[in-house]
């Protein structure tokens, strides 16, 4: 059942929002309002703004890519038209971040609300969703080490090397 598995994806990205809210913190710090501000903007969106796109996996799983093509092609119309229409009324990049990010998770939940209705059965038994979640655990741990082992080259050459010689 999606609805399940949307469930699990929103309190995983709970701990996503916390270290962004952490990285907010820290520029707070600083006292760069700017960047603070848009980071928490960001972690109010977190669990929300990839979970809700998983109705394309759904999709792809019944072959109907011409449906998914429409969708998609719909949701891009809606947050660029958006996205537009904020920047043509303000300069404000807070209030730009914030819509696209609306804009985003809307188009997403709208795609998600309509899959489920016409796709999804709510008794679904036969899908094991401990073993499920516990897989997505082992492999989302083991991507923050890849991911962290990908960058970690580049923060020791910045740190070692300095800004000016990088450049």
């Amino acid at each position: 059942d999606l609805k399940k598995i949307l469930k699990i994806k929103i309190k995983f990205g709970l701990i996503g929002t916390l270290g962004v809210l952490g990285v907010a913190g820290y520029y707070l710090w600083l006292d760069n309002i700017l960047l603070a501000t848009l980071f928490a903007i960001t972690a109010i969106w977190i669990p929300f703004f990839d979970s809700l796109s998983d109705y394309q996996f759904v999709l792809q799983g019944k072959k109907h890519f011409k449906l998914q093509t429409i969708i998609k092609i719909i949701q891009r119309t809606l947050i660029t038209m958006m996205v537009i229409a904020t920047v043509l009324l303000t300069e404000n990049i807070i209030v730009i971040t914030f819509t696209y990010f609306l804009a985003t998770t809307l188009s997403h939940y709208l795609a998600y609300r309509y899959t489920q209705r016409k796709y999804l059965k709510d008794n679904d038994e036969k899908t094991p969703y401990h073993s499920i979640t516990k897989y997505a655990k082992q492999v989302s741990i083991q991507n923050i080490f890849f991911i962290g082992a990908g960058q970690l080259d580049k923060v020791l050459l910045f740190k070692l090397l300095g800004p000016a010689q990088l450049a």
